[in-house]
């Protein structure tokens, strides 16, 4: 038996999930290829996937694996964009097993915590941010002496973040944009964490919104919710 989240699961039952998850990655590469069929055929170029999943839900390596797979065969670079700050022991763990997870996957590195807007990427080039609801903890609740501006509201905090997401579509020609799913819990939280949700949220409405395809990764499984 082994503990997957609050749930014991069984051999045979990580069996059938490994064999699940490697079912839809073969779904998720022939999407992927019917999707890249139909940009050809209108002459266009730029393909924008988000990823969303729960902490621990494999979400960040199934994001990994499908712009390696885009950019599989070519030349040009792909930007791991990261922006976890390397906050105490439990965040570098984090980040020290990320970069562990991209070994051997070609990316190039760019740590930048906010202003995400403001990287320049080659033409031609593939990102992946990891992750929106780090970036969106950053920009909203910044270290003391970091910003010597009024804090911004929540509507011009999102529309900030989306449009710096955007600058980095109109630069490159795939992007992965990994969050989180955080609203699952049912729990009560204080005023500022319940303001970062309902910001989160709007954020992730509003990429979705301009995404060719959304997928949501639950137990390493993709679920197409739009394509």
């Amino acid at each position: 038996m082994k503990m997957v989240g609050a749930v014991w699961v069984s051999a045979g039952e990580k069996a059938i999930r490994l064999k699940q998850r490697q079912s839809m990655k073969m779904i998720g590469a022939s999407c992927i290829c019917r999707r890249k069929k139909r940009i050809n055929d209108m002459e266009e170029e730029r393909l924008v996937v988000l990823v969303i999943g729960e902490s621990g839900s494999g979400k960040s390596e199934y994001a990994e694996d499908y712009l390696a797979f885009l950019g599989k065969g070519g030349e040009a670079k792909k930007y791991y964009l990261a922006t976890m700050k390397p906050y105490g022991r439990e965040a570098a763990e984090r980040i020290a097993r990320h970069r562990t997870m991209r070994e051997g996957k070609e990316f190039q590195t760019v740590e930048r915590y906010t202003d995400v807007g403001d990287c320049s990427m080659e033409e031609g080039s593939s990102v992946l941010v990891e992750s929106i609801s780090n970036l969106l903890a950053n920009e909203m609740f910044p270290e003391e002496g970091e910003s010597g501006q009024e804090k911004p509201s929540r509507d011009r905090l999102c529309r900030k973040i989306c449009s710096d997401i955007k600058k980095l579509i109109d630069q490159t020609e795939n992007c992965v944009i990994v969050t989180d799913d955080v609203f699952a819990d049912g729990a009560v939280y204080d005023s500022g964490t319940e303001e970062y949700m309902r910001a989160l949220g709007e954020i992730n409405r509003n990429l979705a919104d301009i995404s060719d395809q959304c997928v949501e990764v639950v137990y390493s499984c993709p679920v197409f919710l739009k394509r």
